[in-house]
């Protein structure tokens, strides 16, 4: 199976790390994102998230994020994946104050990375990835 079926067959099953190309560019290199909470904190006026997520400056958990993580980074790596880059949080800040209580973000970093997938991490907190469960999780 070549890459782009693979990239198919995986993306009609999952259910939190998805794949994204939200304009279905040709140009846009292929890559996963995971968006680790629904909505967000921060409420910035120019956050494009705003317009389609509802209820969006009421922050909230995934439902069963991690069994769900899980499950979708098991089936990411059977269909050789892995070395697709995963956008974490492109439509919710991932170190909002839920993070403190639920550490989605954290979990999300760890079982990535632990998979041999390249992250890139959207945020407007970069001071969380200096603390040190974060470092060690990278």
């Amino acid at each position: 199976m070549n890459f782009e079926d693979r990239l198919r067959v995986y993306s009609k099953k999952a259910k939190v790390l998805t794949k994204f190309n939200p304009f279905q560019s040709r140009v846009c290199p292929p890559r996963l994102e995971v968006n680790v909470y629904t909505g967000c904190a921060f409420q910035c006026k120019y956050c494009y998230a705003r317009a389609y997520i509802r209820d969006f400056n009421r922050p909230r958990c995934k439902p069963d994020f991690k069994e769900n993580l899980e499950e979708d980074v098991e089936r990411a790596l059977q269909l050789g994946l892995n070395k697709l880059p995963v956008g974490i949080s492109n439509s919710c800040e991932p170190f909002q104050p839920l993070e403190d209580k639920y550490k989605h973000a954290l979990f999300a970093i760890k079982l990535l990375t632990d998979n041999d997938f390249h992250l890139i991490i959207i945020t407007k907190n970069p001071s969380k990835l200096t603390e040190p469960e974060y470092l060690d999780a990278m």
